[in-house]
């Protein structure tokens, strides 16, 4: 079980999965305050990356911030089930 962990954390890295989990975590929050507040969250956590990407990093990486778009969707879509 551990080598699957650690083949997921070499194959994505791991910068990338933070991205997602922490995006996700983010959206997922603000779901008890409904659909809309989710959406809302959605995009701050998007302008955030991507500020975050542009400014603070010294080498930007689009995929960083795709990550954290894979992220927020999954709990948005999960919201539905």
């Amino acid at each position: 079980m551990i080598d699957k962990f650690n083949f997921i954390i070499e194959r994505i890295g791991a910068d990338k999965l933070l991205h997602f989990f922490l995006s996700a975590w983010l959206v997922a929050e603000s779901k008890e305050y409904g659909f809309i507040a989710m959406i809302a969250t959605f995009l701050v956590v998007l302008v955030a990356g991507v500020i975050k990407e542009q400014v603070l990093d010294k080498e930007p990486d689009k995929r960083d911030w795709l990550w954290s778009v894979y992220g927020g969707l999954t709990s948005i879509l999960l919201w539905f089930i």
